[in-house]
């Protein structure tokens, strides 16, 4: 037998140090006549070490941006010497439904099973925070530190044009500038300073903008027209720009 149980992860047998040992035994007659015997002992590894997880990003408060798709957003590690384990991964907490964990060798990949959209957010507080645990198995235990908490933080990207609110046909009293108020949503966290409003075709060039205001140069005259072929129907064209320049 062993003087002292063999530890696999600190070989002790031969130079350099492996599992693999070797011993000569000798067997003796009343003669004293012997026989030796070389005996090749290879230790075996027992899953007796107990896996370690870490995500890659190391404080386990991951930040994505959206439409980021449904591939690894972090390589995280599990640090377990045996040989002969079998990894398993067990999603838990609020979002766990919401993300798959995919472990090849000692790499832990999580991704979102549906690319995220900051503007629909699917986590169960609807903030765009998600929050789920990562508890690692290596077939004979769990993670020696229990699960481990994860939190992905979705961000926006300025990915969403323009909507006009201001009605496309509007009616002025002569001799009044203003024609309306120009404004348009865009939910996009860039955007929430405002957009910007410009003039893309300008009858005659009746039209100016004041900050949000489309107002007639000088104030029309019903009895003088000046729109198109001298009609009082005029007709503007209007753009919103948002900080991505995406415009409609």
């Amino acid at each position: 037998k062993f003087a002292s149980a063999p530890n696999y992860e600190a070989p002790g047998c031969g130079a350099p140090a492996s599992n693999s040992c070797s011993v000569t035994v000798r067997a003796t007659d009343a003669a004293n006549a012997a026989t030796d015997l070389t005996i090749a002992v290879t230790i075996n590894d027992l899953n007796d070490q107990t896996p370690v997880y870490q995500a890659a990003d190391g404080d386990d408060d991951i930040t994505v941006q959206e439409n980021s798709g449904t591939g690894s957003f972090d390589a995280g590690t599990i640090t377990d010497s045996d040989t002969g384990n079998q990894f398993t991964c067990t999603l838990g907490g609020d979002d766990a439904d919401l993300f798959d964990c995919e472990i090849t060798d000692n790499t832990v990949d999580l991704s979102f099973k549906t690319s995220p959209d900051y503007d629909i957010p699917a986590d169960d507080g609807g903030n765009n925070v998600y929050q789920f645990s990562v508890l690692i198995n290596d077939g004979a235990a769990p993670d020696a530190n229990g699960a481990t908490d994860i939190t992905v933080r979705v961000t926006d990207l300025n990915d969403q044009a323009p909507t006009w609110t201001t009605q496309a046909t509007q009616s002025v009293d002569e001799n009044s500038q203003t024609v309306a108020t120009l404004a348009a949503t865009d939910t996009d966290t860039a955007d929430d300073n405002g957009l910007a409003y410009s003039i893309v075709t300008n009858d005659n060039n009746l039209f100016t903008i004041d900050g949000t205001t489309l107002k007639f140069v000088s104030a029309p005259n019903y009895e003088v027209p000046g729109c198109g072929s001298s009609s009082n129907s005029c007709s503007v064209t209007v753009r919103a720009t948002d900080a991505a320049n995406t415009a409609t």
